[in-house]
């Protein structure tokens, strides 16, 4: 998740701001569109940490108002789920106070038991559940909840804001990886080192080029000049050379000159190897550790990395 709700303190926090949790309930609704009927308060609530109402306009134009009890349950920092222990008697709650609908309000997520109470109940009162993932959404896709999410998460926001990228450089990064650098496994390579789209593009914004982005990665690099021979090559280093599976002697072949090149034994952690015959000849092999470029490979990553951090700022 983006959002991590333990910015917001705790009722019991000795940080004050025990209301955050509330204030930010009250704010999210009144940007959904919500009238706040009844605010946030200290002391005795009845059950109720919000009363908002809800105007619906039918299809003939005929206007029905809902008043919703919003019930604000704040266990981010244990992560307990919300359980009837937590959240009890519901319905006589939205009664008493005049509603006609409840609000679960979480930064957690409600307990398959507290579900099962609220379907029961479902034919007398309306429900609904915003639990931590439905009020990400929220926060992340409405550009009302813009100052919302900055005020509240200002953490968050701001790892949010260095791994967000609008839609046209988006549809330039992909196009570059999967046209221009097809036949040179580059976004292959990319993903062996990165994981993950967001890992990648936080990578090349923070860094200036490739080289300081892998030793920023939990890969070591290598360069091993005559790498493409030793992928190419049958009789390189004929003395390592293994009969059986072509494809096993390979590997094999591979792994024993690299090995005596780095002093390593890299056979179980083989994960990738190509060659690219344009616009060079160059060569990379990748394992879970090590990331084993040419000169000429290197070079290309090099300058694919300036062109995406081009196409990104």
């Amino acid at each position: 998740m983006i959002i991590d709700f333990t910015e917001i303190p705790t009722r019991n926090s000795k940080f004050g701001n025990q209301d955050s949790f509330e204030l930010f309930a009250r704010d999210f609704f009144k940007e959904l569109g919500y009238e706040i009927i009844d605010e946030p308060g200290r002391g005795a609530d009845g059950g109720m940490d919000l009363k908002v109402m809800e105007e619906r306009i039918g299809v003939s134009g005929s206007k029905t108002t809902v008043y919703w009890l919003v019930s604000c349950k704040h266990y981010a920092q244990s992560n307990n789920s919300i359980n009837p222990t937590i959240e009890q008697n519901v319905y006589d709650r939205v009664i008493s106070n005049g509603c006609i609908g409840f609000i679960g309000f979480y930064s957690t997520i409600a307990s398959s038991g507290l579900k099962d109470i609220l379907n029961g109940i479902s034919s007398k009162i309306a429900y609904q559940i915003f639990d931590c993932e439905k009020i990400e959404n929220n926060v992340i896709s409405n550009p009302k909840m813009r100052n919302i999410f900055i005020r509240f998460f200002p953490k968050s926001y701001k790892r949010w804001i260095e791994i967000h990228i609008y839609k046209e450089p988006i549809k330039l990064f992909s196009y570059y990886l999967d046209n221009e650098h097809k036949q040179k496994n580059v976004r292959m390579i990319l993903n062996e080192i990165y994981s993950t789209t967001e890992s990648m593009i936080l990578s090349i914004r923070q860094h200036n080029s490739f080289v300081s982005s892998l030793n920023n990665s939990d890969k070591s690099l290598l360069i091993h000049p005559n790498l493409a021979n030793c992928i190419m090559l049958d009789e390189y280093h004929p003395d390592l050379k293994i009969t059986g599976n072509l494809t096993t002697n390979k590997f094999l072949r591979i792994s024993k000159d690299i090995e005596l090149y780095t002093g390593e034994n890299i056979l179980p952690d083989i994960n990738s190897f190509g060659v690219s015959f344009k616009p060079n000849f160059s060569a990379f092999f990748i394992t879970i550790n090590h990331v084993v470029f040419d000169n000429n490979q290197l070079s290309m990553m090099e300058d694919v990395f300036s062109k995406l951090k081009d196409i990104l700022d």
